[in-house]
């Protein structure tokens, strides 16, 4: 960071109690004058997201590491 960047600012916890008490209003689209009589959108389906599957656990007994590595390659995720 540069001294452009002014420091980061973290809520404190009495912030983050006051923030959950406060109301959170809901518009529709008509109250904020949106029209939805031209929407070009149409939902053709919708599906349930399906029940997540167990984790696998590693044992670190040396190989730990190697495994992991292996797994991400695997799945294409590095």
């Amino acid at each position: 960071m540069t001294e452009r960047f002014p420091e980061a600012r973290f809520p404190n916890f009495k912030g983050i109690l006051t923030a959950k008490r406060k109301p959170v209003t809901t518009l529709s689209a008509a109250e904020l004058g949106v029209p939805t009589g031209a929407s070009h959108t149409v939902v053709v389906s919708t599906v349930e997201r399906p029940p997540r599957a167990a984790g696998r656990k590693l044992i670190d007994d040396g190989t730990a590491a190697d495994e992991l590595a292996e797994f991400l390659v695997a799945n294409r995720l590095v």
